[in-house]
């Protein structure tokens, strides 16, 4: 698949598991997409996990931990400066398992975070 591919891959992923009605295009910025009045950010981290096991590849990126980080970036952009199509991982029989995994801890620290 070609990046162009990968990106409506990606946002028809996003919609889909997305429960807001939210519409995306590859040029818009994450800052936007994952907001409040964009998708919610375990949303779009089940659309990653999503993308990955759907194409076998890693989106490597953090999302959100400092003033210069990807969120300046568009949805084109992040898969074509961030994805990694030979990742160590992908070769692991248990990677798919494994990118639930993450997400499973994912939800369940932010549901931590929304009982204190």
């Amino acid at each position: 698949m070609n990046k162009i591919q990968l990106v409506d891959s990606f946002i028809q992923i996003l919609q889909l598991v997305s429960l807001e009605d939210t519409l995306i295009t590859s040029d818009m910025l994450l800052s936007d997409i994952v907001s409040e009045e964009g998708v919610d950010d375990l949303d779009f981290e089940l659309a990653v996990i999503c993308f990955e096991a759907t194409h076998k590849v890693v989106l490597d990126y953090t999302l959100g931990e400092d003033q210069n980080n990807d969120e300046s970036l568009t949805l084109s952009d992040l898969i074509e400066s961030h994805l990694v199509m030979n990742h160590p991982d992908i070769s692991d029989s248990m990677f798919i398992a494994k990118r639930f995994i993450y997400f499973r801890d994912a939800l369940f620290s932010s549901l931590r975070g929304h009982e204190e």
